[in-house]
């Protein structure tokens, strides 16, 4: 028996000995009705193979195909996860980009304080001046982090 099957014989019991309320029920269907609607928003993960920032940036990189979210938002988080890979695959090397050179101006900083060296270079490659984004506090900021051997 896989243990999949486990699993769902645990919940199935549990839930035969003790039955969600009316209101439950309902909000767990209606639940899975508004899922089934987008059903190309889903993703399903295997836990035993497959790491879990790539599927969940993966899922939120689908989400943006749907329409309901836009590049900068993609760009923040794999920016927050040093994900370069997954950001020149989806974002950078997309020929639909709709990302101007403001927002790369505006993630720049902290992509020079976080040491995203791949990020930095990219963001220069489209044109943002580091001159004209850093601030002084960015600066002191570095400066500080430095560490000296």
């Amino acid at each position: 028996m896989l243990k999949e099957d486990t699993e769902l014989k645990k919940i199935l019991t549990s839930l035969r000995e003790k039955p969600p309320k009316t209101e439950e029920l309902n909000e767990w269907v209606e639940q899975v009705i508004t899922c089934m609607k987008e059903i190309g928003l889903i993703t399903i993960f295997d836990t035993e193979t497959g790491n879990l920032e790539s599927a969940i940036l993966n899922a939120f990189f689908q989400v943006q195909k749907s329409g309901w979210a836009k590049g900068l938002a993609e760009l923040r988080l794999a920016l927050a996860w040093n994900r370069f890979d997954m950001a020149k695959e989806r974002i950078f090397d997309t020929k639909d980009l709709e990302l101007s050179l403001q927002d790369f101006a505006k993630l720049l900083p902290f992509a020079l304080v976080h040491n995203r060296v791949d990020f930095v270079r990219e963001f220069i490659s489209k044109g943002v001046k580091p001159k004209k984004c850093i601030t002084n506090a960015d600066l002191l900021f570095l400066y500080n982090s430095v560490v000296i051997f």
